[in-house]
């Protein structure tokens, strides 16, 4: 299917596999651009195989939109479309990799056609990521309504100094703490669902969430100790967390569920346990760690961004349900 909209010599198809091969430049370029200034990020992204699987995957249960003048590919745009996305309403992500163009007008042009058909699968809001490195873009979406919604971050490994809390302890949970450590993380989605997050958090999970944690050769879940208290903990991932593909890989570890009791909070104890995570990333040869963490809770975003640098941003923009 091909029509014409907005230049009259722009024609924009639905994307198929024989297009992959000029979508495939098109993010290698912008995805170099952004290796140049975190040159720890994956080589692997470059492999034009995975990213094809990576465009199969998305197109299985999705469409994208691809704009052509000439048979030469102007930009591209796919999105998943997903049940209860970040509220009641479907939504549609759209990951880093699953879009790129040429400069804003053809961008323009392919989004208000996505958005038109999103819009008839009742898609109610959409989810873009894009590394940090493309700050004209995130200047040019703000202005046409979306907002920061998750950072994407990252360090080098590097030594935190430390010079407090002597008497603190720092040790991997086993599946005998799950009744303590399910408290925390009780306490931990009221924070989340609280004001100024407001995030749904249930709490009905964390105990099968833990007993998948415990069971888990890639998983760690961490806990800082005064004498038997339990003051905070920390999950690691090995390879990455739940944040951008981008940030994945063998020499990454992840950053996942983080919470300090809140009569300990302001003592130091999340700074012990970077600390310690830090030094534990050196000790196993992992060359980055990563975290991803929503703008709004404005506690953890002060507490991350002390140690990581953000290398994605996802912004979302939500229309009125009642047009």
């Amino acid at each position: 299917m091909s029509f014409f909209m907005g230049r009259e010599d722009i024609v924009l198809e639905n994307i198929d596999s024989s297009h992959y091969e000029k979508m495939f430049e098109m993010f290698i370029y912008k995805y170099s651009i952004m290796k140049a200034s975190f040159p720890n990020m994956p080589d692997r992204f470059m492999d034009k195989e995975l990213i094809y699987k990576l465009f199969d995957n998305i197109l299985e249960d999705n469409f994208g939109i691809i704009a052509l003048q000439d048979d030469k590919v102007l930009g591209y745009l796919m999105g998943y479309q997903i049940d209860e996305f970040k509220s009641s309403k479907r939504g549609v992500f759209t990951p880093e990799w699953a879009f790129a163009y040429l400069d804003f007008d053809i961008f323009e042009i392919i989004q208000k056609n996505a958005f038109s058909k999103w819009k008839k699968n009742k898609c109610y809001n959409h989810t873009i990521t894009n590394y940090t490195t493309e700050e004209k873009f995130f200047e040019k979406i703000f202005w046409d309504g979306y907002g920061m919604m998750v950072i994407d971050a990252v360090s080098e490994i590097k030594k935190i100094e430390d010079n407090h809390k002597k008497d603190l302890v720092f040790k991997r949970s086993t599946i005998d703490d799950i009744d303590e450590i399910e408290k925390i993380l009780d306490e931990h989605c009221d924070y989340m669902s609280s004001s100024p997050v407001f995030l749904k958090a249930d709490k009905s999970d964390n105990r099968k969430e833990l007993e998948k944690i415990y069971g888990s050769e890639k998983e760690i879940l961490w806990k800082a100790m005064s004498g038997r208290d339990t003051l905070g903990i920390m999950k690691t991932v090995d390879g990455g967390g739940e944040g951008s593909l981008t940030v994945k890989d063998e020499n990454n570890l992840g950053i996942g569920s983080t919470h300090v009791k809140e009569k300990f909070q302001n003592m130091g104890v999340g700074k012990f346990m970077i600390k310690n995570i830090f030094d534990y990333a050196k000790e196993n040869n992992y060359k980055k760690l990563s975290v991803d963490f929503e703008s709004f809770n404005v506690q953890a975003r002060k507490f991350w961004l002390k140690y990581f640098e953000p290398v994605c941003f996802s912004m979302m923009r939500r229309i009125d349900d009642r047009v």
